[in-house]
């Protein structure tokens, strides 16, 4: 569980670079992503209210570059392989976004939580919790018990009342270091966001077999926009080149 404060600015940082890596790949362009204004997009605060939303939650919501529609949204795999960016761009995706599962029940989440992405056909989405600083994936399998997980050293925060396949059973991560992650297997190829049968999907299987799935053309440009993010990495690091990252938000 992160002792971390939680950072908005940052979330918004890291989800916006995410973004910035997708234009490079011409998965996505700028026009699909609605970037707000430093005061935010406008939202219906009286639906916000309604919801019992706390002021953290309102804020991120009315921050966040999501996708520009409902339709780009349920396109594209973001964020994760197998789940669907949020949208927070009218009230009706607001209030189904409460429900990142199913989009039926407007009370599933916590006050305080909010979903970065929605669930996909048989997959996972991703739960923030402003309040405490943790992000959860969930998937539609139900979460293992403590006990019976295999992976070491993860954090659990729930209650113990809670029904044994409500989300907030999911392990808790660090949300900065897990954005942080997505962003660098996207920039490592090892997620690959990439155009299969017109919809937009993350491949998981490694930069050694995506040429099964796109053409050479495009293939050879994302291998070449990466070994120019490394060659920058390198330089960097070396203190040989100074200035902003390429990929860091114009």
């Amino acid at each position: 569980m992160s002792n971390k404060p939680y950072d908005e600015p940052q979330i918004i940082a890291l989800i916006t670079e995410y973004y910035h890596l997708l234009f490079l790949l011409n998965y996505i362009t700028p026009h699909d992503i609605d970037s707000p204004p430093p005061e935010g997009r406008e939202i219906d605060e009286t639906l916000c209210q309604s919801l019992n939303l706390t002021p953290e939650v309102i804020s991120l919501m009315r921050h966040i570059p999501c996708p520009i529609s409902e339709g780009l949204m349920l396109e594209h795999e973001l964020l994760i392989p197998m789940s669907h960016a949020n949208s927070f761009v009218d009230s009706n995706l607001i209030e189904v976004g409460r429900d990142p599962e199913l989009g039926e029940n407007k009370w599933f989440l916590k006050s305080t939580d909010v979903a970065l992405s929605i669930m996909g056909d048989e997959g996972q989405y991703l739960v923030l919790d402003t309040a405490k600083n943790t992000l959860r994936v969930c998937t539609w399998e139900p979460p293992n018990s403590p006990e019976d997980e295999d992976e070491p050293g993860l954090c659990y925060d729930f209650h113990p009342n809670s029904p044994s396949d409500h989300y907030t059973r999911f392990p808790v991560h660090d949300p900065v270091e897990y954005l942080q992650s997505c962003i660098d297997k996207v920039r490592s190829l090892e997620w690959l966001p990439m155009r299969v049968y017109s919809r937009g999907v993350i491949s998981t299987n490694g930069p050694g077999r995506q040429e099964e799935y796109c053409s050479m053309r495009s293939y050879t440009r994302m291998l070449s926009t990466v070994e120019i993010w490394k060659r920058r990495d390198d330089a960097q690091g070396s203190g040989s080149l100074s200035g902003p990252s390429m990929y860091a938000p114009a």
